[in-house]
């Protein structure tokens, strides 16, 4: 199947599953070092690098790398076996759990793009996943086996299962009729496919800020269930749609209220410990697939299958403004089924049947970016008209520049696959996911550049600033630094300063420069050694500049996420040391009695 050399070594792939280590050099027959099985399937590529050995499956989205002379794999990832369904972030945005069909949960880390925990617990293909804001933080998900089941991520185990009632299937939700698009008929049809499953399937789920309860929507019958998440029991079943639950939501300024979204064009809320409707639903002109709360509470969006986007606010049961996303999605019935709020509230980001994600500005009802996420459409799926707007928007769409964008370990990526399963933004406000069928893919969206040169002169220049430092003048070097927005340089400048002049020196810095600094601050904490130094920056910038970081929660959230990893790092080794110098003392006070001991029978 494929085959690779380096120096003396040959390594030879076969499409059952087996790779074979052979040594080069010998002149007649290739003596086998050794061979064994290292996927479930065909070894589609192979690599080599020195002593390593890289093996890649297509079908089942495997990769291992095997250092052959220590007969040991260096790594192992694997993908989702099937169609990736949803997904969702920690909130402190250091990694982002995923569900898919293949009834798997997978948990993934930001910073290097590898899966590090799966849970295969459920019997049945994975609707949605959320992570408890909550400082005890665990991972729930909802399937269409009838189970939420909750995930501890210290220990890596279900610590909790909670079944939705068993239900007799009378009949299936009714199917979309007249001039619904192919889409949509072909989501009802998934939606009611079987599952032999002791309770009701479920396809959307919500956890209440504290972590204390959790909801989820059953596709059928239309019901919402509540459970308590200490004890497990069923607290109650809120009832009124008339249409499967496609999403929940709760309500960040009041923790007991939740949204509903359902196929009957009603978006619905609740007072969850009262089991009581809050005024009359919100109706829209075709079915509720996706919503999303603003993060201050204030605006809650919602999408319909109408390929629009509206914006209501909340207290006032008052429609604001509508998105029309026809001219963004293209020919063909298309529309958003997943949305996401961004940190600041300003946009939203969409995704669904459409081979684009679109991020909007909320407020002004503008397109702000789209970004193509798969390849172009099988020419045997459209027609010349949409084959001629598919060529049109493709040429549209950004690809992010200067931004990452790597694909999980997954199913290759096929040109059919036009649609996008979910999308959520990081809390850090720096990167976003969006699930395609067959990957996951993570985009880290770049930061607006900071350097402003209408506000730089000549005179403002790196060699000025190394002049400063020479000068002794630290805050004019660090205000010249700021300005340049050169973070080598900013660090630079940073490590020349006397710890006891932080404090003196961040009140000079204008307001507006808080929040970059802040973010730098943040990186260097997460990679430097010199951890005592850049928290007494931290420190001071947040005491000093308070007021504006509360604009800017993306730059707070990147500081907690740094706190945090320096905390995990940090706490086992401190444990260790008091361990240790405790041991060592009650060794020196053993001794010393022992001295007195023998002294006193002297």
């Amino acid at each position: 199947q494929s085959a690779a050399i380096s120096g003396s070594v040959l390594v030879c792939a076969f499409s059952s599953g087996v790779f074979a280590v052979y040594d080069a050099t010998s002149p007649k027959a290739l003596p086998c070092l050794h061979k064994l099985s290292a996927a479930r399937g065909s070894i589609d590529t192979v690599a080599m690098s020195g002593d390593l050995i890289a093996l890649g499956s297509k079908r089942f989205g495997q990769l291992a790398v095997w250092h052959w002379r220590d007969e040991a794999f260096a790594l192992k990832q694997q993908g989702h076996d099937h169609e990736a369904t949803c997904a969702a972030w920690s909130p402190d945005g250091r990694v982002f759990a995923s569900g898919g069909a293949d009834h798997k949960v997978k948990v993934w880390s930001d910073a290097t793009g590898f899966c590090f925990a799966t849970f295969d617990d459920h019997l049945a293909p994975v609707a949605a996943v959320a992570f408890a804001a909550s400082k005890n933080a665990f991972l729930a998900s909802a399937s269409a086996d009838g189970t939420v089941r909750l995930y501890d991520l210290a220990r890596y185990r279900c610590f909790r299962i909670l079944q939705a009632p068993s239900y007799i299937r009378t009949a299936k939700a009714t199917a979309p009729t007249g001039n619904a698009s192919a889409q949509l008929k072909a989501m009802h049809t998934k939606m009611n496919k079987d599952h032999d499953t002791p309770g009701a399937p479920l396809s959307s789920l919500a956890l209440d800020p504290d972590g204390e309860i959790v909801c989820a929507g059953s596709r059928e019958p239309f019901e919402i269930y509540v459970w308590a998440t200490r004890t497990g029991k069923l607290l109650d079943t809120l009832a009124g749609h008339e249409g499967p639950i496609s999403c929940l939501a709760f309500d960040p300024r009041d923790p007991s209220t939740l949204a509903s979204g359902s196929w009957d064009n009603t978006v619905r809320l609740w007072r969850v410990y009262r089991n009581e409707q809050i005024d009359e639903p919100l109706t829209h002109p075709a079915h509720v697939l996706a919503l999303a709360y603003r993060p201050d509470g204030h605006r809650l969006c919602i999408a319909c299958a109408d390929a629009a986007i509206h914006v209501w606010d909340q207290a006032e049961a008052r429609l604001i403004a509508v998105i029309d996303a026809k001219p963004d999605l293209g020919i063909g019935g298309k529309f958003f089924d997943a949305l996401a709020y961004s940190v600041d509230g300003k946009r939203i980001l969409a995704g669904g049947i459409s081979r684009f994600v679109c991020l909007y500005a909320v407020e002004q009802k503008v397109l702000l970016a789209k970004f193509a996420v798969t390849g172009r459409s099988s020419s045997d799926n459209i027609d010349e008209k949409e084959r001629a707007t598919a060529e049109d928007d493709q040429d549209d769409a950004d690809e992010l520049p200067g931004a990452k964008r790597f694909k999980l370990a997954g199913q290759a990526l096929r040109a059919t696959e036009a649609n996008v399963n979910a999308v959520a933004f990081s809390p850090t406000g720096r990167s976003f996911v969006a699930v395609i069928p067959s990957a996951i893919l993570v985009f880290g969206i770049p930061e607006e550049s900071r350097f402003a040169p209408f506000e730089v002169d000549e005179s403002v220049t790196p060699l000025a600033v190394a002049d400063a430092l020479k000068a002794s003048e630290p805050a004019k070097a660090l205000a010249m630094a700021l300005q340049l927005a050169d973070d080598n340089l900013t660090d630079a400048v940073l490590k020349h300063a006397c710890i006891d002049d932080i404090a003196l020196l961040v009140a000079g810095i204008p307001a507006k420069r808080a929040a970059p600094l802040v973010t730098l601050i943040s990186d260097r904490i997460e990679r430097s050694p010199h951890l005592e130094f850049y928290l007494e920056w931290l420190l001071a910038l947040l005491r000093t500049h308070a007021e504006h970081l509360r604009e800017d929660p993306a730059a707070v959230r990147t500081a907690q996420r740094a706190l945090l990893g320096a905390q995990r790092t940090l706490t086992p080794l401190l444990e260790d040391n008091t361990f240790a110098f405790s041991y060592l003392g009650s060794v020196a006070a053993s001794s010393n009695n022992g001295r007195s001991n023998t002294t006193t029978t002297a």
